[in-house]
C-alpha cells in the first residue's frame, strides 16, 4: 500500500520512530511530508539514503495532489501550531485517514473525543491514553473500536549490557535522560535530590538533556546548596557508556506530563539498569512493579526506594537483569512493526472519506490553540486562573501559549494572552 506520512518535523523520538518504521517496513511503500523547515537532518538523511521520498514544506496544493495517490494518510500529531494550520486547510479529498498520537492526550495537549473521532483509525503510543478522564464512558467505548496500540519505537541499536553493579567508592550515580523542562521532569526535582542527599550525601545526579531547559534546576539547586551534586551534561549522541556508568536510572516525571513510549526508559532497561519511576501515567504501563523496575507512590516513597537500591546490590541486579529480558518481550521493534503492518492492512476494507476539521479546531490560530485544551484547562485559562494551569502552558515550546504566539504573531487574541501570561509571571 502507498502510505503517506505527514509530520511537523522529524526530530527526537518521532524522527527515530518514523525513519526506522519506513526503512524496515517492506510490505508497504512510504512517503513523508514535513511541514516545518528541518533543523536536524539525522533521520531525514537516513530515509533519503535508502530511497524514502521526503518532501519538505510543500504548498497545500502540492499536498492535495500527493494525497490523491496515497492509499493511507497518517498524521503524526502532538498539537504542534503548524500542524493545526495544516488541519485547518486540510484538502477536501476522500482519504483513509489515520491519527498517530505521539502524546498521551490525557492532559494538555488534550486528545479530545471529537478530534479523534474524525479519523478511521487512531494509533496510540501508550495504553494510558485510554484513561482520558475527559471522554465519557460511551465515547471511550466508541473510540476503542478505532484504536490500535503502535508504540513510537525506533530500532534500538545494539547496546552493551551492564555487568558490574558495584557502587564505586560509595558514590551513587543516578542518571536521567530526557526533557529537563518542568512540563516533563518533576517540578520538585531539586527537592527530591536534596532529600536523597540528606540520607546519601555522596550521591550524584547526571542529567542528559537540553541545558537551557534545565537552568531552573541549577538555580533551585544553588538555593538548596546542592548544585555541585547535579551535573547537566547536555545532549549526548552515544548514550551507552553513560548508561553503563549509572548505578540507578531515576526518572521522576511531572504527574501531568505528555509522554508515552518513553524511549529513554526502554534504553535504560536494554542496558540493564535498575529503574525508579513514579506510579502514574504512561510509566505504569512500561514497568512491572518490583519485577523490572520500581514504581514509587510519592516523593517520600521515591526517596526511600533510591536509598533501598543503594544499599541492596542483589535487588539492583535482579531488576536490571529482568529489565533486559522484559523490554524485548513487550517493546520489541519487530513486534511493533508487525502491529503497524496489521493495522494498516485492515484499512484496505475501509472506504476513503472527506474530512473537515474546522468545526473542531476553529478558524483562527487562537481557536487552534484552545482546541487542544480539556474543559478544565479551558475554564482556568479563560477565567484568568493561570496559577491552576500546568507548567507546559508556559514553556518556550511544547505547544505552549508562547509557542503559538511566536508562530502566529499576527493573531491579536494570542498576543493578548501571551502578554497577560508575561505580566502574570513577572508579578
Amino acid at each position: 500500500m502507498n502510505i503517506l506520512h505527514i509530520t511537523t518535523h522529524m526530530g527526537g523520538g518521532v524522527g527515530h520512530a518514523l525513519s526506522d518504521l519506513t526503512l524496515w517496513d517492506k510490505q508497504n511503500k512510504h512517503k513523508i511530508i514535513i511541514l516545518q523547515k528541518p533543523e536536524k537532518y539525522q533521520y531525514i538523511k537516513a530515509c533519503l539514503d535508502c530511497g524514502i521520498d521526503i518532501i519538505e514544506c510543500p504548498t497545500m496544493e502540492s499536498i492535495g495532489n500527493i494525497i490523491k495517490y496515497a492509499d493511507i494518510v497518517i498524521l503524526h500529531w502532538w498539537h504542534h501550531p503548524i500542524m493545526c494550520k495544516f488541519l485547518y486547510g486540510f484538502p477536501n479529498i476522500p482519504v483513509r485517514l489515520v491519527l498517530w498520537s505521539h502524546i498521551s492526550g490525557c492532559s494538555y495537549p488534550a486528545l479530545t473525543y471529537q478530534f479523534a473521532n474524525k479519523f478511521l483509525r487512531v494509533f496510540l503510543t501508550s495504553e494510558y491514553s485510554l484513561e482520558n478522564l475527559y471522554w465519557s464512558n460511551k465515547e471511550r467505548e466508541e473510540i476503542r473500536k478505532k484504536i490500535k496500540i503502535v508504540y513510537g519505537l525506533g530500532k534500538r541499536t545494539k547496546m552493551e549490557h551492564k555487568q558490574n553493579y558495584e557502587i564505586k567508592d560509595d558514590i551513587l550515580k543516578i542518571g536521567y535522560i530526557g526533557t529537563l523542562a518542568k512540563s516533563k521532569i518533576h517540578p520538585e526535582f531539586p527537592i527530591i535530590c536534596k532529600r536523597i542527599l540528606q540520607i546519601l550525601p555522596k550521591a550524584e545526579f547526571f542529567l542528559l538533556g537540553d541545558a537551557e531547559d534545565g537552568k531552573w534546576i541549577i538555580e533551585q539547586a544553588e538555593i538548596l546548596k546542592i548544585a555541585e551534586k547535579i551535573h547537566i551534561v547536555g545532549f549526548v549522541e552515544d548514550i551507552n557508556d553513560w548508561l553503563l556508568s549509572f548505578d540507578i536510572f531515576g526518572y521522576p516525571l511531572n504527574p501531568y506530563h505528555f509522554g508515552t513510549t518513553e524511549n529513554s526508559v526502554l534504553e535504560a532497561m536494554t542496558v540493564g539498569l535498575p529503574i525508579v519511576l513514579f506510579d502514574q501515567a504512561a510509566e505504569k504501563y512500561i514497568i512491572s512493579q518490583n519485577v523490572d523496575g520500581i514504581l514509587a507512590k510519592d516523593i517520600e516513597d521515591y526517596t526511600n526506594t533510591v536509598v533501598q537500591l543503594a544499599k541492596d546490590e542483589k535487588l539492583r541486579i535482579k531488576l536490571g537483569k529482568n529489565a533486559v529480558y522484559n523490554v524485548e518481550q513487550k517493546f520489541s521493534f519487530e513486534k511493533n512493526l508487525k502491529n503497524f503492518q496489521k493495522a494498516v492492512k485492515e484499512l484496505e476494507l475501509e472506504m476513503p472519506q472527506e474530512v473537515n476539521f474546522n468545526s473542531i479546531i476553529g478558524e483562527e490560530p487562537y481557536d487552534w490553540f484552545i482546541s487542544g485544551l480539556n474543559e478544565s484547562d479551558k475554564e482556568n485559562l479563560l477565567n484568568d486562573r493561570l496559577d491552576e494551569l500546568d507548567s507546559i502552558f508556559f514553556e518556550r515550546s511544547k505547544s505552549s501559549i508562547f509557542h503559538f504566539a511566536r508562530t502566529y504573531p499576527q493573531d491579536k487574541q494570542l498576543h493578548d494572552m501571551h502578554m497577560k501570561v508575561i505580566r502574570w509571571k513577572e508579578s
